[in-house]
């Protein structure tokens, strides 16, 4: 794997983001996009769901239930 090592400035402005932040090189071209952090508790949220007996439902089966709501 590649990777590029940033400035603590850059560092700081990933991290506390709350956007999605646009990487782009010096002509202003578009290289990539930086997903903010996860916060901690919706990951905590997350692995609690994952633990509880709840109903889950695949992709398939939810996408089965819009359209049939869609055809109603």
């Amino acid at each position: 794997m590649s990777y590029i090592t940033v400035t603590e400035e850059q560092a700081e402005l990933i991290l506390s983001g709350n956007q999605t932040i646009e990487v782009r090189d010096a002509g202003g071209r578009v290289l990539g996009h930086i997903p903010p952090p996860i916060p901690p508790e919706e990951i905590a949220l997350a692995k609690a769901s994952k633990l509880s007996n709840g109903p889950r439902y695949s992709f398939d089966q939810v996408l089965a239930h819009l359209r049939s709501l869609e055809s109603q």
